[in-house]
């Protein structure tokens, strides 16, 4: 019995860990550049929780607006 609670201990665990992560917004990111830096770099390339798929809907935002603003001017 005991092997059976530490088998559904281990498997839950990160479950419950993952869940209690706050998710940003991408206008949260787009605001602040320490939260995104933060973000992309554990994120990685291949990062596909909500936080990661905002940080990149805000770093490509970004660069839009500056080659936007740059275009204006």
């Amino acid at each position: 019995m005991k092997k059976y609670f530490l088998m559904i201990t281990v498997l839950l665990a990160p479950l419950f860990i993952t869940a209690c992560e706050k998710t940003f917004s991408k206008e949260e990111f787009k605001q602040n550049r320490a939260l995104l830096s933060e973000w992309l770099a554990k994120c990685g390339l291949g990062g596909s929780s909500e936080n990661c798929q905002n940080a990149r809907i805000a770093i490509q935002e970004i660069g839009y607006d500056f080659f936007l603003g740059a275009s204006k001017q």
